[in-house]
């Protein structure tokens, strides 16, 4: 199956936005319907971070086709499940695909019934993309969403993806919160369903393997 790999990288979204591309409104991510403190912002505070929700700039991901590569240097990045916000947050999982062979998925986190841990270190070579396993039909042949919208089956984007910004507000260089959507047609809108924190090596490239213009993920994790 080939892909698209041209890439819109996250630091220059709005730059690069698909025409076909639904574009995430940072007005949905600091509200909810499931509650005050059950928005995006809050989740980020209370797991320990702080992040650019609201900044147009940088909020949301405003491209539709997102592949990732490690930040340049690092030897690993870990992933951790840092809420969820979901019925189907038991089966949750996330993994990644190389760009040849997208069916080809190996799952890494998960909620408590997917029999993955909710944190782990990894390294990954290359251009990968990224997989949720939805978690609906009660676990059994849930949906696959990926972070690559072209490949999704209800065609909408279900990952948001942040910048970690320091207590003081400033962009790290390799930060990145990621948060998705498990429902249909994106559900509630909200993207508070379940949130992964990747640190110490990820870095998003929506596209093709441009070298340059990559972000990163290492986490800015604020004082209490």
């Amino acid at each position: 199956m080939r892909t698209n790999l041209t890439p819109t990288c996250l630091i220059i979204a709005l730059a690069s936005v698909s025409a076909s591309a639904d574009i995430i409104n940072p007005a949905q991510l600091v509200t909810s319907p499931d509650g005050p403190n059950a928005n995006l912002q809050q989740l980020i505070y209370d797991a320990g971070y702080t992040s650019s929700v609201g900044f147009l700039e940088s909020a949301g991901d405003q491209t539709s086709d997102e592949w990732f590569k490690m930040c340049r240097g690092a030897e690993s990045m870990r992933w951790e499940v840092s809420w969820q916000r979901a019925g189907h947050a038991p089966h949750h999982k996330l993994g990644y695909f190389m760009p040849d062979n997208p069916a080809d998925i190996t799952w890494v986190i998960g909620g408590s019934s997917s029999g993955l841990p909710s944190v782990a270190d990894l390294s990954i070579s290359g251009l990968f993309g990224l997989a949720f396993y939805s978690g609906d039909n009660g676990g059994v042949n849930s949906t696959i969403y990926r972070s690559v919208t072209s490949m999704n089956p209800d065609g909408k984007d279900h990952m948001v993806s942040l910048m970690i910004r320091d207590a003081e507000g400033y962009l790290r260089s390799c930060g990145r919160i990621l948060s998705w959507e498990d429902l249909w047609n994106l559900g509630d809108k909200d993207y508070n369903d379940f949130g992964v924190v990747a640190m110490t090596g990820m870095v998003p490239t929506p596209g093709a393997l441009a070298a340059l213009g990559l972000a990163g993920v290492i986490a800015g994790r604020r004082r209490r």
